[in-house]
């Protein structure tokens, strides 16, 4: 078995182009919501809603996202509340981002983050997409900090953009490639 050291040495390795990092932090709100019919409604609401986006029903996926969240005062406890709140914020800000809102798409996903208080899957997801509606209209600080949360979170594509936008770390990954690739080719150092 690997020690810790292990594995992130391993990780460098095989991963030039990412940070060394310890485990993914993966605490928060990522369960499973349980409970009666009303729970059963939103969840399934949610379900078609998604395969509506997958179909490109966007306004249709809006609508059920919608009733999902607008159902939720219905639901049985208020952790069930939150976490299905959570996810369906998240959920619709994807589809506002798909149709190009993303003024909405950025309202849901601050809902996201703070009713998960910045923990979690879903967290992790919506750090991830409201930093890249900050890049995409060249916000790059806050867009920067919210990959950087992402990738805190456990968000590989977020970590690996925060490395492609770091001229300096970038610059010391490709120097460990090179250096690895020449110690793969029996080169002299």
């Amino acid at each position: 078995m690997c020690s810790k050291n292990d594995k992130l040495v391993l990780n460098s390795i095989f991963n030039p182009f990412l940070p060394t990092t310890e485990d993914n932090e993966t605490t928060g709100n990522d369960v499973e919501i349980i409970g009666g019919p009303e729970e059963e409604l939103a969840k399934q609401l949610e379900i078609d809603a998604i395969n509506a986006a997958n179909c490109a029903e966007y306004d249709r996926s809006l609508q059920l996202l919608t009733e999902a969240i607008n159902a939720a005062p219905n639901r049985a406890s208020w952790s069930q509340l939150l976490i299905g709140l959570i996810y369906s914020y998240n959920n619709r800000a994807q589809v506002y981002r798909v149709k190009g809102n993303t003024d909405l798409a950025f309202q849901d996903l601050n809902n996201a983050i703070n009713l998960s208080s910045g923990k979690g899957l879903v967290a992790r997801q919506a750090y991830c997409q409201r930093g890249l509606i900050h890049l995409l209209n060249d916000r790059q600080t806050e867009g920067v900090e919210d990959m950087k949360v992402s990738a805190k979170l456990g968000n590989e594509f977020a970590r690996a953009l925060v490395v492609q936008m770091n001229p300096y770390a970038a610059l010391c990954n490709k120097m460990l490639r090179d250096m690895i690739d020449k110690c793969r080719n029996g080169e002299e150092q």
